[in-house]
């Protein structure tokens, strides 16, 4: 790969994250927030790596013996697929040649989020596991996925190119038992209009139709993409959602800030558990 191409800092870490290989752990706990990444690694017993690129926030330390790295991500998929091609070159692609090596690393990428519930099933304060998840992004189109993934919903306008599906890594959900509700997901491409809020020039979306078509539960910003991602680069996902709206009820938690701790400690609990 080029530098052009495969572009690094005058230090040799990834461009965009400003990290080096030996940064980051084989777990890797992915939050939106750079504030919130100190709400995570706070929990760590020790903290070897600190460092910040643009809302680039990364942590690594151990907690309980196990090393594990929080990241921030910024909001969206865009960011997503900067966050998880840059992960995959810090471990299969040798920096100093620019070139993959032999031996492909397998990363597991845990996501701490929020979301709103468009369900009467989940209500504010349940912690959610993504099983799979829907989205209108088209990442599809870039970075090839299984053709069973892809489909094309008979309906006009912004989704006449197709949606996609992508699932989560039943395994990794398997060795952290996490007690939650397993659900089906919206990832949207972004936060009023696309996610059905009326704004001052759009007071009715269609995005509704999508919901109901893929009988979907509840709606973030990332989950799609990091599923996505994962599969086409070799890495193992798991998504978790603490929701925080009832968007059927107009309902917002009372006490957001506790709802998200929570959700932190039970997965931290959980990926420290991992092998």
């Amino acid at each position: 790969m080029s530098p052009s191409d495969l572009i690094l800092r005058d230090d040799g870490s990834v461009y965009h994250l400003g990290l080096l290989p030996d940064d980051i752990a084989l777990t890797v706990l992915t939050v939106g927030d750079p504030a919130r990444v100190s709400r995570v690694s706070r929990h760590f017993d020790h903290v070897r790596v600190k460092k910040s690129q643009r809302e680039f926030v990364c942590h690594t330390g151990t907690l309980r013996g196990k090393e594990l790295t929080v990241l921030s991500t910024g909001m969206g998929s865009s960011n997503i697929e900067i966050v998880m091609i840059e992960l995959d070159q810090l471990v299969n692609v040798d920096l100093s040649t620019r070139k993959p090596y032999e031996h492909h690393t397998s990363l597991n990428i845990i996501r701490m989020g929020t979301s709103g519930s468009i369900s009467t099933d989940l209500v504010c304060g349940d912690l959610v596991l993504s099983a799979y998840a829907v989205a209108l992004d088209g990442l599809h189109h870039f970075y090839p996925m299984a053709e069973a993934s892809q489909r094309s919903l008979n309906h006009p306008g912004i989704w006449q190119g197709g949606i996609y599906a992508a699932r989560y890594t039943e395994d990794l959900a398997h060795e952290l038992a996490i007690d939650c509700k397993r659900t089906r997901t919206y990832t949207a491409q972004g936060f009023y209009a696309p996610q059905g809020r009326p704004i001052r020039t759009i007071t009715d979306t269609s995005i509704h139709q999508l919901i109901s078509a893929e009988s979907l539960q509840h709606i973030e910003m990332e989950t799609a993409a990091i599923y996505h991602m994962a599969e086409h680069l070799g890495h193992r996902a798991c998504s978790f959602s603490v929701i925080l709206a009832e968007r059927l009820h107009g309902r917002f938690a009372k006490d957001p800030v506790s709802e998200v701790d929570r959700m932190i400690e039970t997965v931290l609990q959980a990926a420290a558990l991992l092998p």
